[in-house]
């Protein structure tokens, strides 16, 4: 059962502190392309009350395969700030995301998929390497919160599974079954399933940390802060495809962004990114399989049972905790038997 923490951030996971009231998408016919751009002055703006205050970008923060890029599109074009990366994915530049590689106050959010944080305020991502050496730390941004993105884990898997397998491991590739390994697609899954579970126990984690100081004036984060603990928002990443959910749960992103004044988005700009984003689909997007080419979801698990007897419960033992609870299922509608 998961812990009184685990409990606390499954409310989160499921939206119960949003408002849940009716909300209608009316997309414009029309909805113009305007390129992003850079926050000015290293995201520096004069607050209210006439003190200079910084934009303090979150992560955006999620594993691998759970439509982070996608996030960082919709981001885009409702806010037409860019978004950055602790990544320089030259893939993702040509798919127009021009932020790739940067880490600091000119961007709405940045891209990590394993987050690590320094121990000392101002909070930094870091990079850790064997032995849980930090070899690398990013100066350029202060952590104050971050954005986590959650997907039923075996699409998520899966989606990661077809980035990792093709050619040119392009986000709109998909991976053949001539080279498809059962045996292998199993390591990959059970390793995953780890990743998956483990991420979860950190946004937990995080949510406890501390990214403000009481005692401290920090002018790099904007004002003295009163709060110890870090800014921690989750969504689910149905909810941001599903037509009756999406606006809202977008809104919502932008709400917890906390942007400067006079850089928060009309909701005609929120509704088109929707539709700007789908314009741009085939850039990330997979095409269908109309000739049985293509390794499908259904067709690799069951290929890869007969090499890994039980793979789709054993998945489900590392993911169960967090994933039940937000009423994810064993894939292909397993029983799988209570441990």
């Amino acid at each position: 059962m998961p812990s009184l923490a685990q409990a606390a951030l499954l409310l989160s996971l499921a939206g119960a502190a949003f408002d849940e009231s009716p909300i209608s998408e009316a997309i414009p016919g029309s909805c113009e392309s305007r390129d992003a751009h850079f926050l000015r002055a290293r995201g520096r703006y004069e607050g209210a009350d006439g003190t200079l205050r910084r934009y303090a970008p979150p992560v955006l923060w999620t594993v691998p395969g759970s439509g982070n890029t996608m996030m960082r599109q919709l981001l885009e074009f409702a806010t037409g700030i860019r978004s950055g990366s602790v990544q320089h994915d030259s893939r993702l530049i040509r798919a127009g995301l021009l932020g790739e590689g940067r880490v600091d106050h000119n961007v709405v959010a940045v891209k990590v998929h394993h987050a690590a944080f320094s121990t000392t305020l101002p909070v930094h991502l870091v990079k850790r390497g064997h032995g849980g050496n930090v070899t690398k730390t990013w100066k350029g941004l202060s952590v104050t919160a971050a954005i986590g993105v959650v997907r039923d884990p075996y699409n998520a898997f899966f989606a990661e599974y077809q980035l990792m397998h093709t050619d040119f491991g392009t986000h709109s590739a998909r991976a053949e079954r001539a080279n498809f390994v059962g045996g292998d697609f199993a390591k990959d899954a059970l390793r995953f399933a780890r990743l998956w579970n483990r991420t979860m126990s950190e946004y937990r984690d995080f949510s406890k940390s501390v990214c403000y100081d009481r005692e401290r004036d920090l002018p790099h984060l904007g004002n003295r802060e009163t709060s110890r603990t870090c800014r921690l928002g989750i969504w689910k990443f149905e909810s941001l495809i599903s037509k009756p959910e999406r606006l809202r749960a977008l809104q919502q992103i932008i709400d917890f962004l906390q942007l400067p004044p006079g850089r928060e988005p009309p909701k005609s700009r929120v509704e088109c990114a929707f539709e700007l984003s789908d314009l741009a689909a085939g850039k990330i997007k997979r095409a269908h399989d109309l000739d049985g080419r293509y390794v499908s979801k259904k067709w690799a698990f069951e290929q890869a049972e007969r090499a890994t007897d039980g793979l789709v419960c054993r998945f489900w033992e590392y993911v169960r905790q967090w994933a039940q609870p937000l009423g994810y299922r064993p894939f292909g509608g397993a029983s799988c038997p209570l441990h």
